[in-house]
């Protein structure tokens, strides 16, 4: 084990402590059961959040300063924030863990929302109620922030023990510019559209959908065929849903929102800026207010060197288009240089700060 994986260990275990012991955490399981109220509803309208990653901090953190009078509440079933971006760096040791790991119970204290250690069960949107493993929570407001799922259902069916042992046993075949037809983890063989393949190490990168809790919301898009998208439906400016127009789906489970791109790019980028406009949003609606659009725009470095330590980037900026239809233009800086490096680490520094007010 290397110093920086027991370093994470260790830091998760004293922040786990840190999250137990503090009242804004609330992470005891064992004094609750699912039919328990968890936390009774006072006069103010609540705002409930699912999923504690770039955007669901974001949007806790901006409904502080937008929504004051309303009660904000997060629940994630980690008890400490790790970041994915930059993370790669942090497997080639060019960042510390400390860089991507933050505490949870220090941001909700510092930004005044709660925080709850818990894992989501169920969504009741008649009963405007999330359930989890500690009791029941109900909301005025819902916003699901919970990322993707991987699923192995396209190469193995139904088959669950085979995508068990797969999982088990490998990362995630991956075969260059060859489209996966089936696996079979048992004997190490994969067939592709390139003919068949034999292997002693793999890596099994399964196909994504939207996260478990989008699903349980019934959120999931349907093709003209009626069969569902795996992905979330929702107003590709606003986020929210057609039919429940105070439930918001925001970051990598939103499905496709433009003719002309389709999906968003899957960033933590994106995320936090879709945090950001879901906030205003919900701020806007709980004054009766219309809800006035807000374009994101997207950001992504890419470390190509650590010998001397140089990237490139990408940006995305959106607009709408004359026909109605969200439009993306692609700008693509590849002159390698340290600048884009420090750019790179400026940049996180600042989301950081954003959504966790330090």
């Amino acid at each position: 084990m290397t110093t920086a994986r027991r370093t994470l260990l260790q830091g998760a275990a004293s922040w786990g402590a840190l999250s137990a012991a503090s009242p804004s955490a609330m992470a005891q399981p064992f004094l609750f059961s699912p039919t328990t109220e968890l936390m009774p509803k006072g006069k103010k309208r609540r705002v409930v959040i699912l999923g504690g990653g770039w955007g669901g901090l974001a949007t806790a953190r901006h409904l502080r300063e937008d929504a004051p009078d309303l009660e904000v509440v997060l629940l994630e079933k980690n008890p400490l924030f790790w970041s994915c971006p930059l993370s790669n760096k942090w497997l080639v040791d060019v960042v510390d863990t400390s860089f991507l790991v933050h505490s949870y119970t220090a941001a909700a204290e510092r930004l005044g929302y709660t925080y709850v250690q818990t894992e989501i069960t169920d969504i009741d949107r008649d009963k405007k109620r999330v359930h989890t493993g500690q009791g029941f929570v109900d909301y005025d407001w819902l916003v699901v922030s919970a990322g993707i799922r991987v699923t192995y259902e396209p190469w193995f069916g139904n088959d669950r023990a085979a995508a068990a042992f797969t999982h088990k046993h490998f990362s995630s075949a991956y075969v260059p510019n060859a489209g996966v037809k089936e696996l079979d983890p048992y004997n190490k063989v994969v067939k592709t559209m390139a003919g068949d393949f034999k292997f002693d190490d793999a890596i099994f990168m399964g196909h994504h959908q939207a996260a478990d809790q989008v699903w349980k919301l019934g959120a999931i898009g349907q093709t003209a065929e009626g069969k569902p998208t795996t992905w979330a439906a929702v107003h590709p400016e606003f986020y929210n849903m057609k039919d429940d127009p105070n439930v918001f789906v925001i970051g990598d489970s939103v499905g496709a929102v433009s003719p002309q791109f389709g999906h968003y790019p899957k960033s933590g980028h994106i995320a936090n800026r879709m945090g950001r406009s879901v906030s205003s949003y919900i701020a806007q609606q709980s004054q009766n207010q219309p809800m006035k659009p807000v374009i994101i725009d997207n950001l992504c470095y890419m470390l190509v060197s650590t010998e001397p330590l140089e990237a490139i980037n990408v940006k995305f900026d959106y607009k709408m288009g004359p026909e109605g239809h969200l439009l993306q233009t692609v700008t693509d800086d590849n002159f390698r240089r340290p600048e884009l490096w420090q750019a790179d680490l400026q940049w996180y520094g600042n989301m950081v700060k954003d959504f966790t007010g330090a």
